[in-house]
């Protein structure tokens, strides 16, 4: 049976497998209370570090900003493109091109 790639530190699926022949209605319980557990500390957190809530925050007050002053006015567009434009020259090499070819100087 193949069963795909998965984190190194995380359960295998197999665990489960001799779970679901023996009581398949509890396996169901447990995995779906294991899913929940991991959605809701990836959505409010759990032993995340402090600033990756702070962030969140100041992405969501500045999204309110900007649909409140609205997107066309100045000088969002231009912010718009300058943060744009900075993130993908950041991920140039990931995208597999040379990281200094068409960068600004």
């Amino acid at each position: 049976m193949w069963w795909g790639h998965y984190r190194p530190t995380a359960d295998r699926p197999q665990r489960h497998v001799e779970a679901l022949a023996s009581d398949p209605h509890q396996t169901e319980r447990e995995v779906l209370r294991e899913l929940s557990i991991e959605f809701a500390r990836d959505r409010y957190g759990g032993d995340e570090p402090l600033l990756r809530p702070v962030k969140r925050s100041v992405r969501l007050v500045g999204r309110a900003l900007l649909r409140r002053w609205g997107a066309e006015r100045w000088p969002l567009p231009t912010l718009m493109r300058w943060q744009y434009q900075r993130y993908r020259r950041s991920i140039r090499t990931t995208r597999g091109l040379d990281s200094s070819a068409g960068a600004r100087r």
